[in-house]
Parts: C-alpha cells; structure tokens; sequence
C-alpha cells in the first residue's frame, strides 16, 4: 500500500472535528449584532455577568465601524467584519459581551 495513502487513513479514522457555522464571523458591520448562524450570550446565562440585557451585546465591527469615533472599528484578521465585545464596568454596572453557537450530533468520550 502507498506509504501516502496510510497515513491520510490513519489521519481520517483518528480525527475529529467539528464545524462551526460562520466560522470566519461574517456579517453586516453593526451594533448590537451577531453573524449569521451565532447568538449573544444572553443576559440571564449562568454565565454572563452583564448587569442588565443592554450591556451583554455584541457588535460586528469592521474596519468603517459602527462606531470608529469611540474606538468601535477594526481590522479583520480574515474576511470583512469580526465580533467585537467588551468585559467593563464595576460591579453595579458591568457589561459582558460574548457570542455563542448551538453545535450539535457530539458523542461523549469521542474527542473533538
């Protein structure tokens, strides 16, 4: 057997993964807003220690924006637009903003 062909066997029946929708964070430069096929940490997530449900969301930041004038823009590292948040406040009035994504058909004791 080809010495090529063994390995890339070996590699695919002992390799896992999982595939995130989205995965390079795409979409519409906005406030308060998530990719296609991602959520906001919600505000009542065991979680998120976001004082009220304004201060737990994100933004999809690009290099025009939403907000370049306070600091709301960047550069991408891939594609057009990234999800930008922010841990800040005291604790009367803290804001924590995060994304999540529903994944699905895990097995337990397979590793990923």
């Amino acid at each position: 057997m080809n010495p090529v062909v063994l390995i890339a066997m070996m590699i695919t029946c002992c390799a896992y993964g999982q595939n995130f929708n989205n995965s390079d964070l795409e979409g519409s430069v906005n406030m308060s807003a998530t990719p296609p096929g991602w959520f906001s940490v919600s505000f009542s997530d065991n979680n998120c220690q976001a004082y009220n449900i304004i201060a737990a969301t994100p933004d999809i930041t690009g290099v025009s924006g939403p907000i370049p004038g306070i600091g709301i823009s960047g550069q991408p590292f891939s594609g057009n637009s990234f999800v930008s948040g922010l841990i800040s406040g005291n604790a009367g009035a803290l804001h924590h903003e995060g994304i999540r994504q529903i994944v699905n058909g895990l097995i337990p004791g397979k590793p990923y």
